[in-house]
């Protein structure tokens, strides 16, 4: 039996663990801590929608079952981890263990009814070390199936605690890279956050220049005006860049 279907093969993933069925990738209705009539922890954790970063500081496989076999490590009999994840936008992501307690195996797969390995994404030992590190280029609103799996067999040593990260890609804008979380150097309320565009800058929505009070972002509106004709966040990078803070088609408060 393909061990994608435990998860996710017919499309109803509640329907495995006694939950009722779950059609689509937004399952964090799951429960993730009960366990299934079978009377086994849980190999599925749940969904991280779309978290950058640490998104995993500690989870953990032991005690759980082997539900995957890495691509990289076919022999692998140790338990796993598995997550749903959705790319925030289009670009190549960093996934890694590193930090975990033990010799990780990490994979991604497909979300349908293969749950094939994508290509070129299992890794055992990275960068000299014994967790793990993946590279993949994705598209906006892919869903994958996350794996923390464990090198070889079911001893203490190739299971235990372990950290996921997530590193999304840099923004490429006109032609100039910049690490995620850049500050655009004309525009303070700017910025690279790649979870929104990696080709263009960001407004740095709620954020307020310090000790100036000039510059907040929202969904239509800056402090001390309400900007009804310009769009989104226009007056606020106004502002940002120098101008003044009365509102151009109105006075201030005026909605």
């Amino acid at each position: 039996m393909n061990p994608f279907h435990r998860i996710a093969a017919s499309s109803c993933l509640g329907l495995m663990f006694g939950m009722g069925c779950i059609g689509s990738p937004d399952v964090d209705r799951v429960d993730v801590s009960d366990e299934n009539e079978l009377n086994e922890p849980l190999t599925f954790k749940g969904t991280l929608d779309s978290q950058l970063g640490t998104v995993v500081p500690s989870g953990s496989t032991t005690g759980y079952t082997n539900d995957f076999t890495p691509t990289c490590d076919p022999s692998s009999t140790a338990p796993d981890a598995s997550y749903i994840w959705t790319a925030p936008a289009s670009g190549t992501y960093t996934f890694s263990t590193g930090g975990s307690a033990f010799d990780t195996v990490l994979h991604l797969r497909q979300y349908n009814n293969s749950g094939q390995t994508l290509p070129g994404a299992c890794n055992d030992d990275a960068n000299g070390t014994l967790q793990s590190s993946v590279t993949i280029p994705l598209s906006s609103g892919q869903v994958v199936i996350i794996v923390v799996d464990g090198y070889g067999n079911k001893s203490t040593s190739n299971q235990g605690t372990y950290f996921l990260t997530i590193t999304p890609p840099p923004c490429v804008i006109a032609g100039v890279t910049y690490a995620n979380g850049t500050i655009n150097p004309s525009n303070t309320c700017q910025w690279c956050n790649a979870s929104s565009s990696s080709t263009s800058w960001s407004n740095r929505d709620g954020y307020v220049i310090p000790g100036t009070g000039l510059c907040k972002l929202s969904t239509h509106s800056c402090i001390g005006c309400w900007d009804r004709s310009c769009g989104m966040n226009s007056v606020c990078d106004y502002v940002c860049s120098g101008g003044s803070a009365t509102c151009p088609d109105g006075p201030e408060g005026d909605p």
